[in-house]
């Protein structure tokens, strides 16, 4: 059997690095490691949308809708699934949740509101993903640490609530 632990957690709150340590440590104990990840880049590249332009309403494009996030849950399960082939543990850096919750996020930086099939069918996806992952971890950025986005990127993230101390 092939045991999954998916990560989950915002940009810098230290998921990379988690990964990073669990991955030596099973790989100091003989088992092989697979993990998964990019998928937000390899979504760009084909020309879907980012979390800033994700929106909840109709355009004439199609990924400038919930399609972006559906593509993101749907290929992170494919790769999950390849990376079982040749695995004994796969690392899932960004579950079906963090794209889930970037989508909601997005649409409420902006005051909007999913169409609610949208979120019905996301929710499904991502329910049906993780099913299969026997630990799921979760990052969290410290409520007293101060946030300053990375260069070239957006401080979009920085008006988002933060979680409780």
């Amino acid at each position: 059997m092939v045991i999954q632990i998916g990560l989950v957690g915002t940009h810098a709150t230290g998921k990379s690095t988690l990964a990073d340590r669990i991955e030596m440590e099973l790989r100091s104990t003989g088992l092989s490691v697979q993990r998964t990840s990019g998928l937000a880049k390899r979504a760009a590249a084909l020309g879907f949308s980012k979390m800033n332009r994700h929106t909840s309403t109709s355009t004439s494009t199609s990924t400038s809708t919930s399609t972006s996030t559906e593509w993101i849950i749907t290929a992170g399960a494919a790769d999950a699934l390849a990376a079982e082939l040749d695995a004994d543990v796969v690392l899932i850096d960004r579950t079906a949740h963090d794209a889930l919750a970037y989508y909601t996020a997005a649409l409420a930086l902006r005051g909007e509101h999913p169409e609610p099939e949208d979120l019905t069918r996301l929710h499904t996806l991502a329910g049906l993903h993780t099913h299969r992952l026997h630990v799921l971890l979760a990052t969290v950025l410290a409520p007293d640490a101060p946030f300053t986005a990375p260069p070239g990127r957006t401080a979009a993230a920085a008006a988002l609530p933060r979680p409780a101390g």
